[in-house]
């Protein structure tokens, strides 16, 4: 065992461990007991969590708390199946040439793992469930986000996120969704879920949906490791894929300059460009490297193509803001959503169309879906100060104020309303 940490620590440590391992644990539980028990095996590596809390903060961490986690969901697995239904379950399932008995030291192998966890990304991809959904599912049962997490990553309300999961599970027990990679054909077709689910998981580290810390970035690290593994399979090593690295990879790079020693936001234009991490800027375009010949152009295209344009400038003043602007009209037409609309109202203002912006945002369909998003009412705040209109740029961020709990976006919109205040005054 390691020395004691303070209590912050050990949560802290359990929280990456857990974070890194909990969708392992549930592939190969899920294997175990059938799509149809999904909640018995998140029940079990939930009590897994709990178990390492109550430990690790008694005796220390463990030398390998990977190993230590993997142990304890393994012993409870072995329990359950001594279960009469469980365990005939588990046999039934077994290939007649196989003698029936319970092998988890086998179904518990590294290698055995990797296969279960691309297995069970597929299988919470099903066609017999809608998208959101699909995405909803991978988030809480092989990411282990919470609920609130996944309402702020679809910007939805949280008691539609839990009819959503509830619905999910019901209808994988119903329809009797197997646990086995489908054809080719059927792997293809749910592989935009998939990238969708881990596109999220990324956001989520970037732009964290509560508690003090704005940026996660043990997340972001999942995101770009799911990519990477999932590149690393045949039916994932596509361009998209590849495409949603670059995008990753190229805003991981300002990771450690968006926040000042205080843990207040810097802005994109006034981090020091030269502490950006070069080495992911590389691997950014490397990714980038690999679909110029794809015919397709996705979202993630797009999206990799403007943080290319942010990473090449060696200066805020250098950013090719007309290309963005371009880039941005092209995803506007595949992927017409209010927050690429809303990204676009930014770039146009760095071209000086700041009426043009404000006629973007100012449209109902914005309005309605963006109400209570804090970024929104900040953006649009910023261009109505450019033309100078001070106390409607005060309204949205008071509005901007109490959509938010995270201190450091609390601690942006207040000094710009302070700003504000003086001009007004």
């Amino acid at each position: 065992m390691k020395a004691n940490p303070d209590k912050s620590n050990i949560d802290s440590l359990v929280d990456r461990h857990f974070r890194r391992e909990h969708g392992t644990l549930m592939a190969v539980l899920v294997g175990l007991f059938g799509t149809e028990n999904l909640e018995l095996a998140e029940d079990i590596v939930q009590d897994t969590l709990l178990k390492a809390l109550q430990h690790w903060k008694a005796k220390g961490i463990p030398d390998n708390p990977s190993g230590w986690l993997y142990k304890v969901a393994k012993n409870q697995a072995y329990n359950t199946l001594k279960r009469e239904k469980y365990k005939k379950r588990y046999q039934a399932s077994q290939p007649p040439q196989t003698s029936g008995e319970i092998n988890l030291e086998e179904i518990f192998d590294t290698a055995s793992i990797k296969d279960e966890q691309l297995k069970m990304m597929f299988a919470c991809c099903d066609s017999v469930l809608s998208q959101e959904s699909q995405v909803a599912l991978i988030l809480k049962t092989l990411c282990g986000f919470s609920v609130d997490e996944i309402t702020r990553a679809f910007l939805t309300k949280k008691e539609t996120i839990t009819k959503r999961l509830t619905r999910a599970r019901t209808t994988m027990r119903h329809a009797g969704v197997s646990f086995a990679l489908p054809p080719d054909n059927a792997l293809e077709e749910r592989l935009d879920s998939i990238l969708q689910t881990i596109y999220l998981i990324y956001n989520e580290g970037y732009n964290a949906s509560g508690g003090d810390r704005l940026i996660r970035k043990e997340l972001c690290e999942e995101g770009i490791r799911l990519a990477n593994f999932l590149a690393s399979c045949p039916v994932g090593n596509k361009p998209k894929t590849h495409a949603l690295l670059g995008l990753m990879y190229f805003n991981f790079s300002r990771f450690e300059t968006r926040l000042n020693k205080n843990k207040e936001i810097i802005l994109l234009a006034d981090q020091d460009r030269s502490r950006w991490n070069h080495e992911h800027i590389a691997l950014g375009f490397y990714h980038l490297s690999k679909i110029v010949e794809e015919e397709e152009v996705s979202t993630y295209h797009l999206q990799a193509a403007i943080s290319a344009c942010h990473a090449s400038a060696d200066t805020s003043e250098k950013t090719d803001w007309h290309k963005i602007v371009t880039l941005y009209n092209y995803l506007q037409k595949i992927d017409p959503s209010p927050v690429v609309l809303l990204n676009k109202a930014v770039a146009l203002g760095n071209i000086n169309k700041i009426s043009e912006a404000i006629q973007l945002l100012d449209q109902e369909e914005v309005k309605t879906s963006l109400s209570d998003y804090y970024l929104y009412f900040v953006v649009f705040s910023d261009l109505l100060m450019k033309q100078e209109q001070y106390k409607k740029a005060k309204k949205l961020l008071i509005k901007a104020l109490n959509l938010t709990n995270i201190k450091a976006e609390k601690h942006l919109i207040t000094s710009r309303l302070t700003f504000c205040t003086s001009k007004i005054s």
